[in-house]
């Protein structure tokens, strides 16, 4: 009997109880019996039951509560529901509570024990469904870690340019693909690459063309030129992988003496430019050519080369076609034109960091659908010349330990610009403060991932503090407006304590903004 199916009787006459443990006994199924709903829910909490008969007309709990809070319990088991009742609203109210099958009294034998190895074989291959998807989920993200293992830092910072990107699959794994490959001091390769269609298919041939655009650009370092790149990579996968899949592509070099961005277009949606401070937007026309793919002989022409002069006052956008292809409610597609207009009435303040992620907020906030296609935004802006602006920009793990050694970091610097030891210890407190609430209330650290956290600090005319994470939104607790408040007691269990509303008197400003998964944190301090 160890092996037999589990079969629990639920039924409040005693006879039928043991008539129906005899007939499942003596066709190899193995009876659990009980006379109360109460009772049912007792064995299924504390036995594995394969299937259920339920007697609907019970006292205390009927059949029709016992089944609905048997399926809160184990929603996979299945139900088959017992009763003399002839009506229809019977049947319906059995199915309505989760309930498999129905059968009336008097029970026909034969075509009970039919009934139950029928629901004993759909369970099975039920099972055997669920294990494999649950193996493809855990396959799948496995497949999106090793994407975001090969993709580089969502942010990037150097003394040349910021880079900031927002990149979201589909189906858990994606069919985009884009990346920034420092060259030399001078010069750094930034693309974006969008493989058709979206799924497992796409997000292998996109690690596949990755690693072959990193060999060809290591390959070409000492003279490159987005038009050969594009000519050794179509020749290479073209024919070999693009069977029935074709990829456009955004490639380029970013020349840091220059301020320029040259680059090639393969079929790919045309850069955006976007001013930082009046947030006109316009779309740069280019000249482009077809998607790799299409055909392997294909010659790419040095004609076909663009060339821009990256303003310092403008944030230039790269990204692929979900994010202006997806549509409202109504089915109307964003659009080109419509993504210009809806970044000119963003009312928030943008910057070269935040800018992905506030475009994502205005889009479902007009109620636009972006999760039916890839997605990925990077935004590319110039930096100032450090003559004219006194930035640090640091990055740390979201570990404790690490705060303390930025905030000093910061301290130091502002000691140097300022010589106000002062001044220097009120920015570290600020630091140092903030950082620890981030971490232990935003951050969730699973042993294995550290999630980055950047902070960026200006000494100029007045001091100005940016902090930027991915973690989670924690909301920042009441102001205080009385300085003694600061040193009442600190209730444990509230998200922060009096460090939040410390930084709040020493700053002339403190905000904090949460856009679709970015957090961003300004504090200013006159000096």
């Amino acid at each position: 009997m160890g092996n037999w199916p589990s079969i629990l009787v639920v039924d409040d006459e005693i006879n039928n109880v043991k008539s129906l443990s005899r007939l499942l006994t003596l066709n190899n199924l193995s009876a659990i019996t009980t006379t109360s709903g109460l009772g049912a829910l007792d064995i299924i909490r504390d036995k594995k039951v394969d299937l259920i008969l339920m007697d609907i007309m019970m006292p205390q709990l009927d059949g029709h509560q016992t089944c609905r809070l048997i399926s809160e319990i184990v929603p996979h088991t299945p139900i088959i529901m017992m009763t003399a009742l002839l009506d229809d609203a019977a049947m319906s109210n059995s199915f309505d509570s989760d309930a498999v099958d129905f059968i009336r009294k008097p029970i026909n034998e034969l075509e009970l024990l039919t009934r139950i190895r029928n629901m004993l074989q759909i369970k099975s291959a039920e099972k055997k469904i669920r294990d494999f998807n649950d193996e493809i989920i855990d396959d799948l993200q496995t497949a999106a870690g090793v994407q975001s293992f090969l993709l580089p830092d969502w942010l990037i910072v150097d003394n040349n340019f910021t880079i900031s990107s927002i990149y979201e699959a589909a189906q858990m794994v994606s069919g985009d693909l884009y990346d920034v490959i420092k060259l030399n001091d001078n010069e750094t390769v930034v693309y974006v690459g969008d493989i058709s269609g979206h799924g497992v298919q796409s997000a292998l041939l996109m690690s596949a063309v990755e690693a072959v655009i990193k060999m060809i650009v290591k390959s070409q370092k000492q003279k490159i030129s987005p038009q050969n790149i594009l000519d050794q990579l179509n020749s290479m996968v073209g024919a070999n992988l693009f069977h029935d899949k074709y990829m456009t592509l955004l490639i380029g070099v970013i020349n840091s003496k220059s301020g320029t961005y040259e680059y090639f277009n393969a079929g790919h949606p045309p850069i955006i430019e976007v001013n930082k401070y009046t947030k006109k937007a316009k779309v740069i026309e280019d000249t482009g050519s077809i998607p790799i793919g299409w055909v392997s002989e294909i010659d790419y022409n040095s004609f076909e080369v663009n060339t821009i002069k990256l303003d310092q006052d403008c944030i230039y956008i790269l990204y692929t076609d979900g994010l202006f292809e997806c549509q409202n409610e109504t089915g109307t597609m964003l659009g080109l034109d419509g993504l210009v207009s809806l970044i000119e009435g963003i009312p928030d303040s943008i910057n070269e960091i935040n800018l992905p992620y506030i475009i994502k907020k205005a889009l479902i906030e007009h109620n636009y659908i972006i999760n039916t296609d890839d997605l990925t935004v990077l935004t590319l802006m110039r930096n100032p010349k450090p003559a004219l602006l006194d930035r640090h920009v640091f990055q740390l793990s979201a570990i404790l330990k690490n705060v303390a050694d930025i905030g000093s970091q910061c301290e130091e610097l502002v000691l140097k610009s300022y010589d106000c030891a002062q001044l220097a210890a009120k920015v570290e407190l600020i630091v140092n403060e903030f950082l620890n609430n981030v971490i232990l209330h935003g951050i969730d650290n699973d042993g294995h991932l550290r999630p980055k956290i950047y902070i960026e600090l200006i000494t100029a005319k007045d001091i100005q503090i940016k902090i930027w994470d991915k973690g989670r939104h924690w909301n920042l607790p009441d102001f205080v407006t009385e300085p003694q408040d600061l040193f009442a007691e600190v209730d444990v269990n509230q998200e922060s304590g009096r460090g939040i509303n410390i930084i709040k008197t020493l700053t002339s400003k403190f905000e904090a903004t949460h856009y679709q998964g970015l957090n961003e944190a300004q504090f200013t301090i006159t000096v």
